[in-house]
């Protein structure tokens, strides 16, 4: 299966976080759920949570995903926190399907999120923001974090190479959104969920 820049793709799942062998305040991460395609969604506002019925661990789908990385502190402080920001960098697992038979890996893929849900008043607070490149092309991919550690993030793929997020890091996708959906007299974001925001449009 083929995906352009006109699909948003969307993982669904549960991060599991063990502190790292030998060191002082960062972590390994496991995550594991379901992925789901939208496709023709130049504009995101179109796409909405992903269906999970009742009390069922995954989102519905046929497609799954299962990665593995590391975790460091953004601030440089290891101070086990996991209430904080984390720069995350998946570095195996199984990968992720799209529905044509195979398992599918990235070549490069950054996540900020913090390792565990506090349910902060501030929207904000649970953003997760993500950047990388898979087999398709470049991608930006803009989520948050739920309740039990569930981390929904939906990533538009495949940009133009005239396209400026082609140009952005993990750390500049988390700022754009903030300019864009962060309102500081409130303090709170003003677009949820945060895929919806023009940060994942065709042409933002």
């Amino acid at each position: 299966m083929g995906v352009d820049n006109q699909a948003i793709v969307m993982w669904d799942g549960i991060m599991t976080v063990t502190p790292t062998a030998g060191s002082n305040g960062n972590f390994d991460i496991s995550w594991t759920g379901t992925v789901l395609v939208h496709e023709g969604v130049a504009d995101p506002s179109a796409v909405g949570e992903p269906p999970r019925p009742g009390s069922a661990l995954h989102a519905s789908s046929d497609k799954s995903f299962t990665v593995t990385g590391t975790a460091v502190p953004c601030d440089g402080v290891a101070d086990g926190n996991k209430f904080k920001k984390y720069l995350v960098e998946i570095t195996g697992g199984e990968g992720f399907e799209l529905g044509d038979g195979s398992k599918h890996q990235d070549k490069k893929h950054q996540i900020i999120t913090s390792l565990q849900w506090r349910g902060a008043p501030d929207g904000s607070e649970s953003l997760c923001y993500g950047q990388g490149e898979d087999e398709f092309g470049l991608f930006v991919s803009l989520g948050y974090m739920k309740p039990g550690n569930r981390i929904t993030l939906a990533r538009r793929t495949a940009l133009d190479s005239a396209d400026e997020r082609t140009k952005w890091t993990v750390q500049d996708v988390e700022k754009k959104t903030l300019a864009a959906i962060y309102d500081e007299e409130e303090e709170d974001i003003t677009c949820r969920p945060p895929w919806k925001s023009e940060i994942l449009k065709i042409g933002a």
